[in-house]
C-alpha cells in the first residue's frame, strides 16, 4: 500500500481520491468528477480543455525512475493553467521528490515506506531554488525584494 504526501511532506491520510472514478483520456467520461489517469507516453497538448477541467485530479506514472516523461507533463498542465492535484505514481523516489514538486506534482505515493523519512525530510530540506520553475519559487524572485502575486503563487 502507497503512502501519500503532501508537497510540503506531510501525509495524506484520507485519500480524497478514494471514492472517485478513475479513468484514462479515451474512457467514456462520468457526468460526475473523476481521476485522469495519463501514462507517460500520452501528449498533454493533444488532451482537450474539456477533460482537464472536468478532472478532480491528475494521476502521471513514472515506469521506472529513470524515465522522466512524466516531469513533462507536469509541467505542461501547469502550463496550461490545470490548478488541482496532480499526483506521482509508480518508481517515485525520495530523492526526486523536489524536482517533482518543481515541475508542478502537488501529491505522492511512495511504494517503499522504509522511504517516507527520506521523503518528508527531502521536501522539507529547500526552500530556495537556483532557478525559476512552474512552482514559481526560484533565487532571483528572492533577490528582488518584495515579492509580488505571482511570486507568492503556490500549486495546490
Amino acid at each position: 500500500m502507497a503512502r501519500l504526501l503532501n508537497r510540503d511532506g506531510t501525509m495524506i491520510l484520507d485519500d480524497p481520491w478514494v471514492d472517485i472514478p478513475v479513468v484514462t483520456p479515451d474512457a467514456e467520461l462520468p457526468e460526475q468528477g473523476y481521476i485522469l489517469s495519463l501514462e507517460n507516453t500520452v501528449s498533454i497538448r493533444e488532451l482537450a480543455h474539456e477533460l482537464l477541467d472536468r478532472a478532480r485530479g491528475i494521476a502521471l506514472h513514472f515506469p521506472a525512475f529513470t524515465d522522466g516523461r512524466a516531469y513533462s507533463q507536469a509541467r505542461e498542465l501547469r502550463q496550461r493553467g490545470y490548478a488541482g492535484e496532480i499526483r506521482a505514481l509508480g518508481d517515485v523516489l525520495a530523492d526526486q521528490l523536489l524536482a517533482m514538486r518543481r515541475c508542478g506534482f502537488s501529491s505522492f505515493a511512495l511504494v517503499d515506506a522504509h522511504t517516507l523519512r527520506t521523503a518528508q525530510a527531502a521536501l522539507r530540506a529547500f526552500v530556495h531554488a537556483a532557478q525559476p520553475a512552474v512552482d514559481n519559487r526560484g533565487l532571483q524572485t528572492r533577490r528582488l525584494g518584495e515579492p509580488t502575486a505571482s511570486d507568492t503563487a503556490l500549486l495546490l
